[in-house]
């Protein structure tokens, strides 16, 4: 039985009103996020594999460029993988998404005051941080394309090095605007944990975690 589960039976031992409804349909959007969690791990693993093969090649000459054409081969399948992990990611964003704008069937049934601040800054800050996904799966897209050509283009025995210098420059912008949209998006979840967790105190909500 996992955590939320056991919170929405406490809770509906309590009879506590509407608020239950959102709570169910607020936590049932954390277990949708599951995969993305998962996904995580998926990511990090192919993209340190890449960074290896990556320096592998560039140790060799052109004398060994069989050698560089099985490695490359290697990091292609690699990103194959990124590519199939990011989509699984982004389909368990949408699939939480959805759930949680379920609650908005709820607004007008909540109590005003604080409570109906606090469920209206955390439909705010979900909504944020939905959009600020979509601009770190973009930025994350464009990188694996460029990643992508930056390995096809050490597969050909013939590119000049201020190609690959470009192609090289080009990747690690890519990684920078990751970066950057990576951290928009992990500051609005922070927000939203915790305007999440307002509205529970707010609407009396008070329930524990079991192990």
């Amino acid at each position: 039985m996992t955590l939320s589960l056991l919170m929405m039976l406490l809770l509906a031992a309590c009879g506590n009103n509407v608020a239950e409804d959102v709570f169910t349909h607020l936590e049932q959007a954390v277990e949708l996020e599951s995969t993305f969690k998962q996904q995580q791990e998926v990511l990090k693993a192919a993209e340190n594999n890449e960074q290896q093969l990556y320096e592998e090649v560039i140790d060799l000459g052109i004398d060994e460029f069989e050698k560089i054409l099985s490695l490359t081969e290697e990091a292609l399948a690699s990103i194959e993988t990124r590519e199939s992990a990011i989509a699984l990611e982004k389909e368990s964003i949408e699939q939480s998404y959805e759930e949680f704008q379920k609650v908005e069937a709820f607004e007008n049934e909540i109590n005003e005051g604080e409570e109906l601040e606090h469920y209206q800054t955390l439909r705010e800050k979900m909504k944020a941080r939905y959009d600020s996904y979509q601009d770190l799966h973009t930025a994350y897209i464009e990188s694996i394309n460029l990643d992508r050509e930056l390995f096809e283009l050490l597969q050909r025995e013939d590119f000049e090095l201020v190609e690959l210098q470009e192609k090289i420059e080009e990747v690690n912008e890519s990684y920078s605007s990751i970066n950057e949209t990576r951290d928009v998006f992990n500051q609005f979840t922070e927000e939203y944990n915790e305007s999440k967790q307002a509205y529970y105190s707010a609407a009396d909500l008070n329930w524990e975690l079991n192990e």
